[in-house]
């Protein structure tokens, strides 16, 4: 009888997945990657960089969506202007009621295309996140599909193991 030593390993083929696979986009459309600043197998924090944007066309963007702030601004501010003279006449009979119910009517309209244009301002500002597609959690990058110079329209640009797990 002959005596052997062995050790135990058993080989197994299969895939690995994370407990939470975390997909990360890009913030803005239309935007071109000018720099992947991770890799897979790199280790992310939250709010980490992981690629800088061009900036071009959301700065473009948020200029035009300020302006269109400015206008309603100027619109609402005229509008109210001529339903508060309006009231202060009323008790002349200068002005019908139904006159000052018109001005009153497109004051809050005024009003509300001024906030439609804020809530606009808002969208733009927060599409362009800061320039950078960031971490939404840390964890281990486990793949990439960013490519330089690419155009970016809501794809997928890079894969997460949330918490390295």
């Amino acid at each position: 009888m002959e005596t052997r030593s062995f050790e135990r390993e058993v080989s197994l083929n299969g895939e690995a997945r994370p407990v939470r696979d975390i997909q990360v986009a890009a913030p803005a459309t239309g935007v071109r990657i000018l720099q992947i600043l991770v890799d897979e197998g790199d280790f992310v924090r939250h709010g980490q960089a992981m690629a800088r944007l061009d900036t071009a066309l959301a700065t473009a963007q948020t200029r035009a969506a300020q302006a269109n702030v400015a206008e309603a601004e100027s619109a609402a501010v005229r509008a109210r202007g001529e339903y508060q003279r309006a009231e202060s006449i009323r008790e002349s009979g200068a002005l019908s009621a139904e006159a000052i119910e018109q001005r009153h009517a497109a004051a809050t309209a005024a009003d509300a295309r001024l906030a439609a244009a804020r809530a606009q301002l808002a969208e733009v500002n927060a599409r362009l996140g800061g320039g950078y597609v960031r971490a939404p959690a840390s964890g281990l990058v486990i793949d990439r599909m960013a490519e330089l110079g690419r155009n970016v329209d809501g794809q997928v640009l890079f894969r997460i193991a949330a918490d390295n797990r």
